[in-house]
């Protein structure tokens, strides 16, 4: 067994790991919105994480009890071996200065750890999440690609329209991020305090979201210029048509309840705004190297937390 101390020091490292890695991506790309008050995309990030468990918990559902059950004795010490593997496999990555997905090594991690406690796994239901989470930087490519395409001639004699897009991306981008990917740390803390995720109590939940504040601040300097100026160099609409394709995808996958991560779908965005001006615009090599970091996360991330599981298991 882990104590409940060792489990929620996890969980609030676990959270500033996803401010290191997801808050400072989109911060990244707030920062070009409101540059004259670099905290108020914090802010608005930060709000609309606190209350997306208002608006819907179908993601953190799925997370908490349809791919692995943890309800019953060992469900909380698994998912913290899960938490504790998924930090170690991104921090990893994130020392290289890559954009990876903590969504797909959790969802690695969760199965590696569940199938060495013995307990009962939903493999087509992770299928079912794996086969969503491929499509979402897909659908933010063609979506991006689509609106590059078609928003140069409407809005070619609308200056003020095409500065606005950044803006309304954003504000999408913090929607998307509290309904979907953000979801992730409140499953992990319904399991670790063993409840169910619509009563994980106020104070657990804002101290979540302010450690993971604190991660975004400090994660903001390191990993968003690998996103926005490596992949693509960026101009205000192109910035805005990625965000808008990408904060759509990610809704509608918290719609029917799979966890996406946001990262991949604005990776997705930005190669598909640039594309729809001309391929060479966008930087491969860098696009390469993200796509490789989320080949090797889910699959690194499930063997470490197996090893994990079955190494925590055999002590007396």
């Amino acid at each position: 067994m882990i104590d409940e101390g060792v489990a929620v020091a996890v969980l609030l490292a676990f959270a500033w790991t996803n401010g290191v890695n997801d808050g400072g991506t989109i911060v990244a790309a707030g920062s070009r919105v409101a540059s004259s008050h670099p905290w108020l995309p914090v802010v608005i990030l930060l709000v609309a994480l606190a209350a997306g468990p208002l608006v819907s918990t179908r993601v953190a559902d799925t997370l908490a009890s349809r791919l692995v059950s943890f309800e019953g004795q060992g469900g909380a010490a698994a998912l913290t071996v899960a938490l504790v593997a998924t930090l170690a496999v991104v921090w990893l990555l994130t020392r290289q200065g890559l954009p990876t997905s903590l969504t797909l090594g959790l969802v690695g991690a969760i199965a590696g750890a569940g199938l060495a406690a013995g307990l009962p796994v939903g493999w087509s239901t992770i299928g079912w999440v794996l086969l969503v989470a491929a499509a979402a930087p897909a659908v933010g490519l063609i979506g991006a690609y689509l609106l590059q395409r078609a928003g140069r001639p409407l809005l070619g004699p609308m200056p003020r329209v095409r500065r606005a897009l950044p803006r309304v991306g954003f504000l999408l981008q913090c929607l998307a991020y509290a309904t979907n990917d953000g979801q992730k740390m409140l499953a992990a803390t319904a399991v670790v305090m063993s409840v169910a995720v619509t009563e994980v109590g106020a104070g657990w939940w804002l101290l979540t979201v302010a450690t993971f504040g604190a991660g975004t601040v400090l994660g903001f300097a390191r990993i968003g210029p690998t996103l926005s100026a490596g992949v693509l160099p960026l101009r205000t609409e192109e910035a805005g048509y990625a965000q808008i394709a990408s904060g759509a995808a990610v809704l509608g996958s918290a719609a029917i309840g799979s966890p996406v991560s946001l990262t991949q779908a604005v990776t997705g965005g930005l190669v598909g705004a640039g594309v729809g001006i001309t391929p060479r615009r966008v930087r491969w090599r860098p696009v390469a190297r993200i796509a490789i970091a989320w080949t090797l996360t889910l699959p690194a991330a499930f063997v470490l937390a197996a090893l994990l599981g079955l190494a925590l298991a055999s002590l007396p």
